[in-house]
């Protein structure tokens, strides 16, 4: 069974690698996110990203106010891309990168109150990573933002199920 171990840049990586790595089969010596060819064919394999994404929202006559938004426990530099689509959205894309301590907060990008039907799309990516997508929607009457959770394989446009 593989397990997982969390690099100091914040990529989970998967070890099931044996100490006899060298006598072994290359399929069972590869370890992903390690920036290592461990088995010498394509690269080292992409890690998960760690990144964490909080929020909290109040629905209230129909509109939606975002009153928590951030993403945390990131690499520091992971890029983090807000984007909103539908009609009479505040914004088309922003982009943000997270601090030092892998936060990046994206309250202020939601300033007024969100009509129903908006679709927000939160990526984090960071090089060599399966980078992580949260898609948020908008309902109407008094419920509140629900969010459903993607994947980004690297160099891919379109998000996949996890």
């Amino acid at each position: 069974m593989p397990s997982t171990q969390v690099h100091p840049r914040g990529v989970i990586r998967d070890v099931t690698r044996s100490p006899t790595c060298a006598t072994s089969s290359a399929a069972s010596c590869r370890a992903t996110g390690n920036e290592i060819d461990d088995d010498c064919v394509d690269g080292d394999a992409p890690g998960l990203l760690s990144a964490l994404i909080k929020y909290r929202s109040k629905a209230n006559r129909g509109r939606t106010r975002v009153q928590e938004l951030h993403v945390h426990s990131a690499p520091p530099g992971t890029r983090v891309e807000v984007t909103c689509k539908r009609k009479r959205c505040p914004f088309k894309r922003r982009t943000r990168t997270t601090n030092a301590k892998g936060d990046a907060s994206l309250r202020k990008l939601f300033k007024q109150r969100l009509r129903a039907g908006l679709t927000i799309e939160v990526r984090a990516t960071y090089p060599n990573t399966i980078g992580k997508v949260w898609r948020f929607r908008t309902h109407r009457g008094d419920q509140s933002m629900t969010m459903r959770r993607l994947c980004l394989p690297p160099n891919a446009a379109k998000p996949s199920s996890c």
